[in-house]
């Protein structure tokens, strides 16, 4: 029984070092997904910014088309600049525009990384909280049951201790009835021995 509760203990050390490797690991997927969702909120934020350079970039350019049709410059040369310039502006925001378009698509594409990385994570981390239960209920029914020897041990050096303490009196009581028997042995003789002198 000793070495089975040696046993069982051995068996509940594992099963809390193993509890502790699980905690670890949950604190470690915590830690990881709370960078993830620093970079996803960090990742919609520079998709805003990009929003907001293509929105400006817009107003300029009504603001340009704006301004040249109420110049509407009298000289031909000047008509022909003018629409060299309108040319030129439309050319680099398509080119800004496209850059941006490229820079949303990467963000967006990042976004939906991040997020399939952060479910892949939760469900990670619902998986071990799973075996960390399945862990913390095996080591409840080993700790009942290391309980439940410890209580059958107990009981049993009880019962040890008493068949000793019974079987002591024994002895001592046939060391009593031994001297006793001695004692009357003694008499008899000495009866037998007074009848014998009376004759």
């Amino acid at each position: 029984l000793q070495a089975a509760q040696e046993s069982s203990g051995v068996q509940v050390d594992q099963v809390e070092a193993e509890l502790a490797r699980c905690r670890d690991c949950l604190s470690q997927n915590e830690v990881k997904m709370q960078s993830l969702t620093e970079s996803l909120l960090l990742a919609e934020k520079k998709k805003r910014e990009a929003l907001e350079e293509v929105d400006e970039v817009r107003d300029q350019l009504a603001q340009v088309k704006s301004q040249d049709k109420v110049r509407n410059v009298a000289e031909e040369k000047e008509k022909e600049q003018a629409v060299l310039l309108q040319s030129a502006l439309e050319e680099e925001l398509d080119i800004h525009r496209d850059a941006h378009q490229k820079q949303v698509a990467t963000l967006r594409a990042d976004v939906r990384q991040l997020e399939e990385q952060v479910r892949s994570f939760q469900e990670d981390a619902q998986r071990k909280d799973a075996s960390l239960q399945t862990l913390r209920s095996d080591y409840d029914k080993q700790r009942k049951t290391v309980k439940e020897r410890s209580e059958e041990l107990e009981k049993l050096r009880v019962e040890i201790a008493s068949r000793d303490k019974a079987k002591k009196e024994l002895n001592a009581l046939e060391e009593t009835v031994s001297k006793e028997l001695r004692s009357l042995a003694l008499l008899r003789q000495e009866l037998y021995g007074a009848r014998s002198e009376e004759r």
